[in-house]
Parts: structure tokens; sequence; C-alpha cells
């Protein structure tokens, strides 16, 4: 009997698939063919397609080339530039060595004039480029290029606890809010950061593009009772461990809780208090305050 209800299914499924192909009118098509002379190049996939160059971005951006065809052979193929921004150049050719599968070229966007946008799409001569390799034939790039730092305020006048006081500059990149402390707390790192709530009486921060880990990236999302960030050299890939004023007590971790930090910007000051640890052993919060008189209000310069 259990025979019989299984080959009964089994000829109902044939049936049903036999009258799905039936109303089916798609047509398949066979991807373009790539010549057997060709490389089959193709560009490697990017992380971003849109791109904001800030002003202390590398305007040097790598792009990697591969080919799947010949590849024991040196080559030397021609990167056709369809379209580009004002001031964008590209290296015109993709060199291969012998047995090299992939190379990189670069777009330098050091000639990019500052806060304009505009697109760039790479290609290779017919025939040259293949669909199937692990990128794309053709290469489109929205490329975005900010302002400049700005100066907002001089001479800054900072108080650190546990340290004697010092002053730093405070920028602001031009036609954004975005601000910028260069060398915070003589640490050699610049502090960048977005004003983004307003409360009764200031307004909160928090940290952009450089120089930061999130505490949920360090704790893990679901220990992360406190959201904020740690202070964190990006471009070295370390935790930062320094003097402010060149003596023997050395901050080796400091982590920002998002609830105390603050800009007032028409009072001049900007409130911080991280938990920091020393090298001595000790750790505790370190209030940290910036006193500054502005040369211009930035907020209303971006909205104008």
């Amino acid at each position: 009997m259990k025979l019989k209800n299984i080959t009964a299914a089994m000829a109902a499924l044939a049936v049903g698939t036999a009258m799905l192909t039936s109303c089916c009118d798609c047509t398949w098509q066979p991807g373009p063919e790539v010549a057997a002379d060709s490389q089959a190049l193709y560009f490697g996939e990017l992380t971003k397609y849109s791109l904001q160059l800030g002003p202390d971005d590398s305007r040097l951006i790598p792009v990697t080339v591969g080919r799947l065809n010949n590849i024991d052979a040196q080559a030397s193929i021609p990167v056709s530039v369809v379209e580009a921004p004002e001031g964008v150049t590209v290296t015109p050719t993709a060199d291969f060595k012998a047995g090299e599968a992939t190379t990189t070229i670069f777009v330098n966007a050091e000639s990019m004039p500052n806060k304009t946008t505009g697109n760039l799409t790479l290609a290779f001569a017919e025939g040259m480029a293949t669909p199937y390799g692990a990128g794309t034939p053709t290469l489109t790039l929205t490329l975005k290029t900010a302002g400049s730092w700005m100066p907002v305020a001089e001479n800054v006048a900072v108080t650190a606890k546990y340290y004697p006081d010092m002053t730093a500059s405070l920028y602001v990149l031009d036609g954004t809010t975005t601000f910028k402390i260069p060398n915070f707390l003589n640490s050699g790192l610049d502090f960048v950061f977005d004003p983004v709530e307003q409360t009764e009486y200031n307004t909160k921060i928090v940290p952009v593009r450089t120089n930061f880990m999130t505490t949920a990236d360090y704790y893990g999302p679901e220990n992360d009772t406190y959201p904020g960030w740690i202070f964190y050299n990006t471009k070295e890939a370390e935790y930062p461990e320094w003097a402010p004023d060149g003596g023997a007590k050395a901050i080796t971790w400091m982590e920002f809780d998002y609830e105390y930090v603050y800009l007032n910007f028409n009072g001049g000051y900007i409130d911080l208090e991280p938990y920091v640890y020393f090298n001595d052993g000790s750790a505790n919060y370190m209030r940290i305050q910036f006193y500054f008189t502005p040369l211009f209000n930035p907020f209303q310069a971006a909205a104008e």
C-alpha cells in the first residue's frame, strides 16, 4: 500500500513539473562569450561604490584588476575611462607579470576640486572583459569630495584631571558641522566628531571617521550596557598609550559613555568624562573640558 502511494505521488509530481515547464515562455540565453585569446579581464569587487573623500583621506584609490585567461603571459592592457569627474586620473594600463592573476591600478582624485561630486566609469576594449570573474566587466564609482578644515577656535584652553592645563585648536569641516580637535590631549591622534542630539542645555556628540572603536564592537552588542566608544588608533590598529604632559603617568585606555560627552557651542565649551585606565594600575573617570571663543558659527554657515 505504501509503495502504491509513493508511486502515485511521484507521478503527480512529474505531471506538475511538466505543466510548469510547458506554461513557462522564458527563454534561456547564454552569457556573452569571451574570445580564447582574450585576457578575460574584470574589475575586483569594492566595499563601497560611493566614496566620500575627506580632507584627511588619501585620494589615491586602489582598484584590483583580475584576469581569467592567459595568466602565464605578461600583459599590459589599456584601461578605458568612459567618464570621470574633473581632476580625476586613472592608471592608463593594467600591467600583469607572467603568472599574475591580479594587479592593481589607481584612481587619483588628488586634483578633484573640493565640495564636488562626480561619476567615474572604467571599462576595457570590446572582447577583453568577462562577466564571470570575481567582480564586474565595467566599474562605476561615485566620488564626493569634502571641503577643507577651517579653524573655528584657536588657543583653546584644556583642563584634564591628573594633568597640567594645556591648549588646543578646534576645526570644522567647511560647509558642515563636523568638528576636529587635532592632536587630542597630545596623543598624536585627531578627535573628529559630529553633534547628534540636542538636549535642554547641550548637544551630545559622537566620533566619526577615525580613531575610535564602538563599545558594541569591543564588548559585543549583547554586553554593551552603556553605549559609547573607545579611543583607538585606527591607522595603526592599536590602543594608544601616552602621557599628555610627557610624564610618567600614561593613559592606556580611554572609554567614553555616550551620556557624558557634550558640546555647548554658544557657551564655548566641550565637556567629556571618559573612564580611563593608567599604566600605574589605577583607573577612574577623568573630566576633560575645552573652553573656546569661536571665530564664526559653523551651524549658521552650514544652514546658509
